[in-house]
């Protein structure tokens, strides 16, 4: 603004000294009447090359906040996988949910948070409808149509659960039914042991909460989940005598739409706020 104002400034202030000089040799012989014209042009010219030097540089450089303009709010997706993400009385709730409004909370722009299906997200983000999603970045599912965050906003930690303890590497310990919360791949790795382990068979589960009363009715003697929501189940049920082996993190990343405006500045901007809160969250 300030550098508009000067060279705006500039511009007059050149423009009246040589049409100053051109009134003054206006009176004047046909030779000097000539030259004010001459010098008229020349203050033309300068203008120009002002205007071109100072205003249109500018602009280039204002970038990524010309976009600012065209996206008045930025909708973000969120799909429901408690205790990460869910909707509670009708608001967004949950750790994802939380943290993602802390992060907008520091940026300059107004937001909305909407929960979908999973598929109609990946679909909304595609198309530019959706601008921005905080998920699990699974190898499994492919997402050409948004920009991977490089930050992990969060690490989901895949654990496998048992009322017995484990006496061998777990994959090599378990036979059987292992118990699942329907809707989560666990990364892929429940693909991946039905298809490599014919000694492995699975039992869904609507809620975590559901699937440790199976454990602790002995339906099976193992069941795979992530930490946070197991967790809470545990104490809710005061179980006990319960043993875990990590197994894998899942790294939380932001997915910023292609078609969102200026969306790898977007994508930027959500990052450096994240590092820029007062205590980075680390949920499990």
């Amino acid at each position: 603004m300030f550098l508009s104002l000067l060279c705006f400034s500039a511009t007059i202030s050149i423009q009246r000294a040589f049409i100053g000089v051109y009134l003054n040799n206006s009176t004047a012989g046909h030779s000097q009447k000539k030259q004010g014209q001459q010098l008229l042009h020349y203050a033309l010219a300068w203008s120009l090359f002002i205007a071109l030097v100072c205003f249109i540089p500018q602009e280039a450089h204002a970038g990524p906040r010309g976009h600012k303009a065209e996206l008045k709010t930025i909708t973000i997706g969120y799909v429901n996988i408690p205790p990460y993400a869910y909707s509670k009385n009708g608001k967004p709730a949950g750790v994802i949910n939380d943290l993602t409004q802390q992060i907008m909370e520091r940026l300059p722009y107004k937001y909305t948070l909407k929960q979908y299906p999973v598929k109609r997200l990946f679909q909304l983000l595609k198309t530019g409808k959706v601008h921005v999603w905080l998920r699990g970045s699974t190898p499994t599912i492919a997402d050409p149509g948004s920009h991977r965050g490089e930050l992990s906003i969060l690490q989901a930690k895949v654990t496998i659960y048992s009322s017995a303890p484990f006496t061998a590497p777990p994959w090599q310990d378990i036979t059987g039914p292992v118990i699942y919360v329907q809707g989560y791949t666990y990364q892929g790795l429940r693909r991946k042991l039905e298809e490599t382990r014919p000694d492995i068979t699975f039992i869904g589960s609507p809620t975590h909460l559901s699937g440790f009363k199976m454990l602790q009715a002995g339906r099976a003697k193992y069941m795979l989940n992530y930490a946070l929501p197991a967790g809470e189940a545990i104490r809710k049920l005061a179980m006990t005598n319960i043993h875990s082996v990590h197994i894998s993190d899942v790294p939380v990343n932001f997915y910023v739409s292609k078609k969102a405006p200026n969306a790898k500045f977007l994508l930027q901007e959500l990052e450096t706020a994240y590092l820029a809160l007062p205590a980075q969250a680390s949920g499990e």
